[in-house]
């Protein structure tokens, strides 16, 4: 057992650990708003492109809470850019 790497994963919306049977779910977000996308965490190639982000999700419940602050996000950058060029 010498030598073996242990990975603790949490929630990136809630703070929860993953359990043995969690049923997890990746985003795998681009950065500038390019788009979003949602993974089981079991699907996730390894090893990750180093210009992504992968934000670890312990379920539905936190993967639209995580989708709804991307669009938030995405609101506020468009309205910030069209109120630059009025």
């Amino acid at each position: 057992m010498e030598g073996m790497e242990v990975t603790t994963i949490r929630c990136g919306q809630c703070g929860t650990l993953k359990g043995e049977t969690n049923h997890w779910i990746v985003a795998v977000i681009h950065p500038d708003y390019e788009g979003i996308l949602f993974q089981p965490l079991e699907c996730i190639a390894t090893p990750r492109n180093p210009e992504l982000i992968y934000k670890g999700l312990c379920g539905q419940g936190c993967s639209q809470k995580e989708l709804q602050q991307w669009l938030d996000d995405l609101k506020r950058c468009f309205t910030t850019q069209g109120n630059e060029a009025a």
